[in-house]
């Protein structure tokens, strides 16, 4: 393939870096670094541009917390100004990247995603025997900053824009080892995810010759008519993960009849019918617990909108049952229980 030419005018430009702020602030719509920014929107872009024209743009200190969803996660959340570059990075690389993509690769891209990435685990439940579920061993971080930059050199030409790039992969998440680790909370890091582990999807379906396959993220779900075969494709990726620096997480790793369900992204999955794991139904429980109770009418447009949000995830799941039985008792006045 050849390379791709990014001007740091498609990143650094007045007109992108606005763009990306809007999309920044659309993703926090309450967050006041967000408000002070827009506030200061045609001052605030200005600076931004002359530091990444000049080159001296450095991000700044992330602010690290820990979520439990369900497992720990070390989420690193970067000030709203390096959003708001990151934000103008991938637009101008996310083109690029999508045509290296594979088609069976679901995760952070448009058309795609969680349900897309499901229906298609389902149906090939309904075609095949066995399944085999692997799950990247700490991903974000273990991933090793020479093989993204490489990878990245490959696609594209520019070098102001690798130089920003490279700058954007070395601002590793604390505490990581040198040279490896991307910040989970980076919208760069879900595109530069992606680019890492492309050439996998293709080592899979090519040089493999084996179809029935799809990855959303670090998460890889190979259906076969054999568990022997199966067993050589394990093999054949944990030999690929291990040539970047990386390795299959062997205790989460599921080798299955599709008769008896496949685990896939917090569901069970049969060729007709998918239900959420006990710990997704929990999660769940918790999110209509929250939004049950009556809120001012200043807030009600937020509590919509969560709403949607957890429709969307409860739907994609298959937790409708779950959620209409909410619906009802939210109806009828009761309250909602439940673990």
């Amino acid at each position: 393939m050849r390379r791709a030419r990014v001007a740091l005018e498609e990143v650094s430009g007045l007109l992108p870096l606005a763009r990306a702020a809007r999309r920044s602030a659309r993703a926090a719509p309450r967050s006041r670094a967000a408000l002070e920014f827009l506030a200061r929107i045609e001052d605030e872009c200005l600076l931004l541009r002359d530091e990444l024209t000049a080159g001296t743009y450095a991000p700044r200190p992330y602010r690290v917390f820990v979520v439990s969803d369900p497992k720990p996660r070390q989420i690193c959340a970067a000030e709203f100004r390096d959003r708001v570059v990151h934000h103008s990075l991938c637009a101008a690389l996310a083109p690029r990247l999508e045509r290296f993509a594979h088609p069976h690769s679901f995760a952070c891209r448009p058309g795609y995603g969680v349900h897309a990435a499901l229906d298609r685990a389902q149906r090939l439940c309904a075609s095949s025997a066995w399944a085999l579920k692997l799950d990247v061993h700490h991903f974000f971080e273990r991933a090793r900053h020479d093989v993204l930059l490489g990878l990245l050199a490959r696609l594209f030409k520019g070098e102001e824009v690798l130089r920003l790039c490279e700058r954007v992969v070395r601002h590793a998440p604390p505490g990581s080892p040198p040279g490896r680790g991307l910040p989970i909370g980076n919208l760069t890091s879900q595109h530069f995810a992606n680019l890492y582990l492309a050439p996998l999807d293709h080592f899979v379906t090519s040089s493999l010759g084996h179809g029935r396959y799809l990855r959303y993220m670090d998460d890889l779900l190979v259906f076969g008519d054999s568990r022997e075969g199966l067993r050589e494709v394990e093999g054949a990726v944990g030999g690929w993960l291990a040539g970047v620096g990386l390795a299959p997480k062997w205790r989460a790793r599921a080798l299955t009849p599709t008769a008896e369900g496949v685990p896939f992204l917090g569901c069970r999955l049969w060729g007709a019918a998918r239900r959420p794991h006990a710990a997704r139904r929990r999660r769940l429980h918790r999110r209509l617990r929250a939004l049950s109770g009556v809120l001012p009418w200043a807030d009600q447009l937020e509590q919509q909108r969560r709403l949607s949000s957890v429709w969307a995830w409860a739907s994609a799941c298959g937790g409708e049952r779950l959620w209409a039985s909410w619906h009802a008792r939210r109806a009828s006045g009761g309250l909602w229980g439940g673990a």
